[in-house]
C-alpha cells in the first residue's frame, strides 16, 4: 500500500510539474461564429491538465504575438498557416472545411464569380483565408475591422462583395442585411489547432481529445 500510495504522489507531482499556463489565441470571428470550435479547443488542453487563458486578439496581432512565443496556440488558423510562420505546427485534426462564398447586395447586377473579378472586396484586416480570395479574384481590396464592417461597406455601395462561409452569411441576412450569395464556392480550405515550436510536446495529447471530442460531436 505505501509503495502504490508513493506511485500516486509522484504521478500528480510529475502532471503538476508538466501543467501548463497554455495562452490561447483565438479571435472575435471565431468567438461569434464558431463557438463549438473554441470550447472544444479549449477543452482539449484542461483534458491533458493545462489551465487555459484565451486572449481575443486581432488577425495581425495574433500573429506577431504567436512568431514571438508571446502566444502559446492560436484556436483556429487556417492550412497554410505555416507559409506565415513557417515553424508554427498543426494538430493534425481538421477542425472545420471552410467554403467562402461570395455575398453581394441583393439588387447588383453581379451573378457570377466572373462578374466579380476585378471588382472591389471589403475583408476582416488580418484574416488571411479572405486574403486569399482577393488575390485569387484580383479583386481591390479594403480591410476592415469585423466582418460586420465589411458588411456595412458593401450596403454603403463602397465595395462589391464579401467572402464569407453560408452560415456567416446566413446570420447576417437573418440580421437584414439586404444581401444574397453566389451560390458557388471561391474557396474551400480545412482549418486547425497550430502550436508554437515550444509547445511541439503538446501535440500528441492536444491530437488525442480532439480526437476524442470531434468523435463525441462536440464540433
Amino acid at each position: 500500500m505505501k509503495v502504490t500510495l508513493f506511485a500516486v504522489f509522484i504521478g500528480l507531482q510529475c502532471a503538476t510539474l508538466s501543467a501548463k499556463t497554455i495562452e490561447l489565441g483565438t479571435s472575435t470571428t471565431v468567438e461569434t461564429y464558431f463557438p463549438g470550435i473554441s470550447s472544444a479547443v479549449v477543452e482539449a488542453f484542461k483534458m491533458a491538465g493545462h489551465q487555459v487563458n484565451k486572449l481575443l486578439l486581432p488577425g495581425e496581432r495574433a500573429i506577431v504575438m504567436f512568431k514571438t512565443s508571446e502566444l502559446d496556440a492560436e484556436i483556429m488558423r487556417l492550412a497554410t498557416f505555416d507559409e506565415i510562420v513557417s515553424d508554427a505546427i498543426p494538430v493534425n485534426v481538421v477542425l472545420t472545411n471552410l467554403e467562402l462564398v461570395a455575398m453581394v447586395r441583393k439588387r447588383s447586377g453581379f451573378e457570377t464569380i466572373d462578374d466579380l473579378i476585378g471588382k472591389r472586396m471589403a475583408a476582416e484586416r488580418g484574416t488571411r483565408v479572405q486574403m486569399m480570395v482577393a488575390e485569387k479574384m484580383n479583386a481591390t481590396l479594403v480591410q476592415q475591422q469585423s466582418i460586420e464592417a465589411t458588411f456595412k461597406m458593401m450596403s454603403a455601395e463602397r465595395v462589391d462583395f464579401v467572402a464569407v462561409t453560408r452560415d456567416i452569411g446566413q446570420q447576417l441576412i437573418d440580421q437584414g442585411y439586404d444581401v444574397r450569395l453566389i451560390d458557388k464556392p471561391l474557396l474551400t480550405i480545412p482549418f486547425y489547432v497550430w502550436l508554437t515550436k515550444e509547445n511541439a510536446d503538446l501535440l500528441p495529447d492536444i491530437e488525442k481529445n480532439l480526437n476524442i471530442l470531434k468523435a463525441e460531436g462536440r464540433f
